[in-house]
């Protein structure tokens, strides 16, 4: 390295640099024509293809992909306007298909009439006496979202009202309290209740 060198400023002007002793790299090869590729994405049942490669383009698949793949000029051509139509009346088509069908679900009914007698004889068979299921809590359940920034407390306040209603057993209460005292986080006890997880415990 020489210090007394001055600051190097790259020039426009210059060549492209080559390591000394080899020679430049060959010029990349040019890319492979993309029509062949192209024309497997083409669907030849597609009545608009058809057209423009019979009728517009007499065969040439070259033009003929030039063409589908400019649909201003496509639509100069009177054939192409006719298929284009063609499809807007079968849209419409489905669309009066759809609303009769609507009106036919409209009109139907449940049918109240008394059952066949073969469903009678089932009938006549002993009831099974049915017992209403007993609820674990008879209060009335209620879903609660605590919305606010890391460290705000939502956990803690979310453990707080577990612990507070007696939801949380002792015994699980002493765990969360020696393992928030093990980590010198003390009133952390509560928000354990809730971070179940040493993801969320560790924060």
């Amino acid at each position: 390295m020489n210090p007394s060198a001055g600051e190097w400023k790259p020039s426009v002007a210059a060549s492209e640099w080559t390591p000394s002793g080899t020679a430049a790299p060959a010029a990349a090869p040019a890319p492979p024509p993309k029509t062949e590729s192209a024309v497997s994405d083409i669907d030849e049942s597609d009545p608009l293809w058809q057209v423009v490669l019979t009728k517009i383009c007499n065969g040439d698949r070259d033009r003929a992909l030039k063409l589908i793949n400019d649909p201003d000029q496509l639509t100069q051509y009177p054939e192409v306007e006719a298929i284009l139509a063609a499809g807007d009346a079968m849209e419409e088509d489905w669309e009066k298909e759809g609303d009769k069908l609507a009106k036919e679900v409209d009109g139907m009914a449940i049918d109240d009439s008394k059952p066949a007698a073969a469903d009678t004889k089932m009938e006549e068979e002993e009831p099974e006496e049915v017992v209403d299921a007993v609820e674990g809590d008879p209060r009335e359940h209620l879903n609660l979202v605590f919305i606010g920034h890391v460290d705000a407390g939502k956990s803690t306040l979310s453990g707080n009202i577990l612990y507070l209603t007696e939801n949380v057993d002792k015994r699980t209460i002493e765990k969360y309290e020696a393992e928030a005292k093990e980590r010198n986080r003390e009133s952390w006890f509560l928000a354990f209740i809730m971070d179940t997880n040493e993801e969320e415990r560790a924060k």
